[in-house]
């Protein structure tokens, strides 16, 4: 399949952005704007860095490394019957084929068994604290990605690796149309699907969610969905019930019809559900059968994934840089450059004598600066803190329930005392059953709760702070505008006359603009309002994952099961009752000893996102200020160096008003073509 021509659209626009932005680095330089500059070279780089990230997604045993290689046409990620991914793999295009392995933050203590040069390489950075990625040859991928030992219970095994991600560079059509495809570790177990979830879905263009069509849409698949995907913004999911060609003809329709009222209410997308046999589609590209392609259900996939990127992720791409450049080019179009042509137009002693009588009002204006930065940043504070005491009651009451909910659960798994090695074995699969169904229990009952408590109240929290600081951030504005007019007759431009207060900083703070679609800050575009709604789902996805201390059970089940433990009681229904007694105790106690670290960790992820919203809004009052002082001082300089230096900059600032209105129309163009 050419997909060259499908992204033409997209690939003309991004060049022309991209052209655009490198005209208008060189304008900001003429200007000897700084900051401005700064600013556009960060949204430069960020759009040049930009691609489209699919995020595959789903259980194991469902496919997705099968669905993957289909996609890529090629067999890239291993597919076999037995292993499953244990790590994300992320497949990006480069013209020879590389792989980089990257370490976990925190390796596995005990290590699993590891080849000669991975140990080596630990071993010569493990002083340093973080492992350095090591480049790996593409042929030995298989040994990276997989389960380390499938006969392992796969959560286990998924747990136990130290590896964290492996890029994957590889000469395929579709990634060389600034396409990264992304292969997630299955969903069965906790810790896999948090690592997934708050790495990955706020920074994803799209998620392909990969179901069987023997059991479509289990209830860890929907709750999934549902409280992970769903509430993290993304509800164009594309549903891929793979597996099609094993179903039966005549139960085919039912299929359609039970898939449809089980995930129609799941995606926003007309074409949101597919049925197809990857592994058809796979063999059919390898082996150039077109037909047996259009059979297998995987073009209707392929088509409505690649329009769904280009048409509307790729707009979205296009659209937010451009218009952000836009405003910054009219920004110096309406007061920039006509500050310092009234300037420099202006009587030197007189524009002397207008400065020293609007510095105080700039002193003024730096005060409120400062007072507004440490009004926000201590109620930001007050919210970490209080929002720290709402984790640790959680995370205490949980704790506290823990040892019933292990005594109420009815299991399949049972203990009869027939020998001890029979029992051992016996009281170990019981609480492997007991920790699965905890763990979910803990799951949907954590998400609930950051759902309907603490994501509102943290909601509430922050509209308080816009609410309170809007009346600082209306005066200091008040004060920088009556300072330009008063310098240089300059009054508040149109685009800006009715832009609230707290738009108006964000958009001017100095920062990359973050195109995916995940973004925290769209420029301030949105004011606060769009600030918040597009935070808080990804700030309760990130909360709602905290750790519980029960990551790794595997370790203290030993010690549960040991001879002295189990010997002594020869009753079955009291043997069982221990073991669930002494399990529950466990886990609690592991969890209330590790609350605290854990808590910390949570918290550490809202404030980096509330520490954002403060440097954001600082660095917008900072660039408010700082632009003043700079056109007049960049005046003042001219003016001194003579009368032709200062015709020449009014020259050079007339020539540069013309081609900032060019850059202007050209900019209109390309937001009507997309």
């Amino acid at each position: 399949m050419g997909y060259d021509s499908i992204f033409q659209k997209y690939t003309d626009n991004h060049q022309k952005l991209s052209g655009i932005f490198a005209e208008a680095k060189t304008f900001f330089k003429n200007l000897e704007s700084a900051e401005e500059l700064q600013q556009l070279v960060k949204n430069s780089e960020s759009l040049n860095r930009d691609s489209f990230k699919v995020l595959v997604i789903g259980e194991f045993k469902r496919g997705k490394s099968t669905v993957i290689n289909a996609l890529l046409g090629e067999e890239v990620l291993p597919a076999f019957a037995t292993p499953c991914t244990a790590v994300i793999n992320e497949i990006k295009y480069g013209e020879e084929k590389r792989a980089i392995l990257h370490f976990a933050d925190k390796l596995p203590d005990p290590m699993p068994e590891l080849a000669d040069d991975v140990v080596a390489h630990i071993a010569a950075h493990k002083r340093n604290g973080k492992i350095p990625p090591m480049e790996i040859p593409v042929d030995r991928i298989e040994e990276f990605v997989v389960i380390p030992d499938p006969g392992k219970d796969q959560a286990e095994s998924v747990a136990q690796s130290p590896f964290s991600r492996v890029e994957i560079y590889w000469p395929i059509d579709l990634c060389k149309n600034r396409v990264e495809i992304i292969d997630s570790p299955g969903l069965n177990e906790h810790g896999t699907r948090t690592k997934v979830t708050m790495d990955y879905l706020a920074e994803v263009d799209a998620i392909v969610f990969v179901l069987t069509c023997q059991c479509l849409g289990s209830q860890t698949e929907l709750q999934v969905i549902s409280d992970s995907i769903i509430a993290c913004g993304h509800e164009d999911i594309f549903f891929v019930c793979n597996r099609f060609d094993e179903v039966r003809e005549r139960e085919r329709a039912r299929v359609k019809d039970y898939a449809q009222k089980r995930l129609g209410e799941k995606t926003s997308l007309e074409n949101g559900i597919h049925f197809l046999s990857a592994l058809n589609a796979l063999e059919a590209k390898l082996s150039n059968d077109l037909e047996a392609l259009t059979a297998s259900g995987f073009l209707n996939l392929e088509q409505h994934l690649i329009s769904f990127l280009v048409n509307d992720r790729g707009r979205i791409k296009i659209a937010r840089p451009a218009a952000a450049l836009k405003r910054q080019i009219n920004h110096a179009i309406c007061e920039t450059i006509p500050m310092q042509q009234n300037m420099l137009s202006s009587d030197l002693a007189e524009l002397k004598k207008r400065y020293d009588n609007e510095k105080p009002k700039l002193d003024e204006a730096e005060k409120r600066r400062q007072s507004i930065k440490e009004k926000i940043a201590r109620k930001t504070s007050r919210v970490k803190e209080e929002t720290r005491r709402d984790i640790m009651r959680y995370m205490k009451d949980l704790a506290r329930d823990i040892p019933d909910m292990i005594l109420s659960y009815e299991t399949e798994a049972q203990v009869t005392f027939l020998s001890l090695d029979n029992t051992k074995k016996q009281c170990e699969n019981l609480m492997h059953e007991l920790i699965q169904k905890l763990e979910n229990d803990i799951n949907t009952r954590q998400e609930r709760w950051v759902n309907t408590e603490l994501l509102p109240d943290i909601r509430n929290k922050l509209q308080d702070i816009f609410e309170n600081t809007t009346a600082d951030l209306e005066a200091f504005l008040k004060t920088i505008d009556s300072v330009k007019n008063n310098l240089a007759g300059i009054d508040v431009c149109d685009d800006q006359r009715d832009v609230p207060a707290w738009e108006r900083v964000a958009a001017a703070g100095v920062g990359a603009l973050t195109i995916s679609y995940g973004s925290a800050i769209q420029g301030g575009q949105d004011g606060f309002k769009g600030l918040l709604q597009s935070i808080l789902p990804q700030l309760g996805v990130a909360l709602g994952m905290f750790a519980l201390g029960i990551t790794n059970p595997w370790l203290f089940i030993p010690a549960l099961i040991a001879t002295g433990g189990i010997s002594a009681y020869f009753s079955n229904t009291r043997l069982e009752r221990i073991v669930r007694e002494k399990l529950g105790e466990k886990i609690k106690d592991s969890i209330l000893e590790s609350m605290e670290k854990n808590t910390d960790t949570a918290i550490e992820k809202l404030s980096k996102t509330l520490d954002n919203i403060v440097e954001r809004v600082n660095s917008g009052m900072e660039k408010e200020i700082y632009g003043i002082q700079q056109s007049v001082d960049n005046v003042l300089k001219i003016r001194k160096e003579g009368e032709n230096k200062a015709k020449q900059r009014e020259a050079l600032l007339l020539e540069q008003c013309k081609k900032a209105i060019a850059l202007i129309d050209r900019l209109e163009d390309l937001l009507e073509q997309i």
